[in-house]
């Protein structure tokens, strides 16, 4: 099981990375579905290139706080996930839950149903990839106990 699931949150981890990494070089692509969404213009129907300029520095900046989780937790999926360690599977849940539910409310509550599909993808990964496991990281066996000792 712990191998299919470091799968299924590797799988989250590498889209993860990808939506941050477009976000950082061409924030038009992700973050201008949310302005169309709310706004229901596009960036560029903008007339004051400022303002352009200042939402992308935004947007990619957002997108450079993704990668600051994303690479983390690469981490601490091949150290301790792996191993069975309780750490690593409350670190990815509660990480994962607040990066991937914190963009469900907030692209579901402006109507950006692109980017919360995307989201609600990931967070499906991750949960599936955190619940497969559950029992290697929480029932008492006597193998776990004996390798913890």
């Amino acid at each position: 099981m712990i191998k299919t699931a470091t799968i299924l949150i590797l799988i989250t981890l590498v889209f993860a990375g990808a939506y941050a990494l477009v976000t950082v070089a061409l924030p038009e692509v992700i973050e201008g579905l949310t302005f169309k969404a709310v706004t229901g213009e596009r960036i560029e129907s903008v007339a004051d290139r400022d303002f352009q300029r200042a939402y992308r520095i935004v947007s990619r900046h957002e997108g450079l706080f993704a990668l600051t989780s994303v690479i983390p937790t690469f981490f601490i999926l091949f150290t301790g996930f792996r191993k069975r360690e309780r750490w690593a599977w409350w670190a990815i849940l509660v990480t994962g839950l607040l990066a991937w539910g914190y963009r469900i409310g907030d692209s579901f509550s402006h109507g950006g149903y692109i980017n919360f599909s995307l989201h609600i993808f990931g967070v499906v990964f991750l949960i599936a990839g955190l619940l497969l496991p559950v029992k290697e990281f929480f029932c008492k066996t006597e193998s776990r106990s004996r390798s913890t000792e």
